[in-house]
């Protein structure tokens, strides 16, 4: 146990798969001292209906991999899960900092291109996906004709962008 934070009271589990759960919730059941609730269904649609009930935890892993081109996804989520919270409560997102890292490289390698070239050398990637090339574009478009001499403050910038971007519905 951490000093300054609470045992949980309670676990509730939103699980897409019912053959997830249903392989999932019998081992979780038994390793919890605390009540569980597992319900099959969608995160997304549970975090965008109506606040029912406030936690002071909310774990997201809902992406299959850790990649930054679901960082619009995972920042939506994180947008929804915070209507949800109690008071001082907190999201955590799985292997959400390697993604901003993930994400930050790429802009370094996108900010090494030579002003004005930027935005083909991102579209001619080879093995670059379509969400990797939308991510990125709005960058390209940022410094396409800068020429990047504080390469901090432009990080800056990306990194910003990165913890805003959102997926549209």
């Amino acid at each position: 146990q951490v000093e300054g934070v609470g045992q949980a009271t309670s676990f509730v589990v939103i699980e897409q798969s019912a053959v997830v759960r249903e392989i999932v919730e019998p081992t979780v059941q038994v390793a919890l001292s605390v009540p569980l609730q597992v319900h099959t269904g969608d995160v997304e649609t549970y975090l965008a209906g109506p606040v029912r009930t406030r936690f002071d935890t909310i774990f997201l892993d809902t992406w299959e991999t850790v990649d930054a081109v679901h960082l619009p996804l995972v920042n939506r989520l994180r947008d929804l899960a915070v209507r949800h919270l109690t008071s001082g409560g907190q999201v955590l997102l799985w292997g959400y900092r390697w993604m901003v890292r993930l994400f930050e490289e790429a802009c370094r390698q996108l900010l090494r291109v030579p002003p004005g070239q930027r935005r083909a050398w991102l579209t001619g990637q080879a093995g670059a996906s379509p969400q990797a090339v939308a991510l990125l574009a709005p960058v390209a478009e940022r410094f396409e004709r800068a020429t990047v001499t504080d390469r901090a403050a432009a990080l800056a910038w990306c990194r910003a962008y990165a913890l805003r971007v959102t997926a549209t519905e």
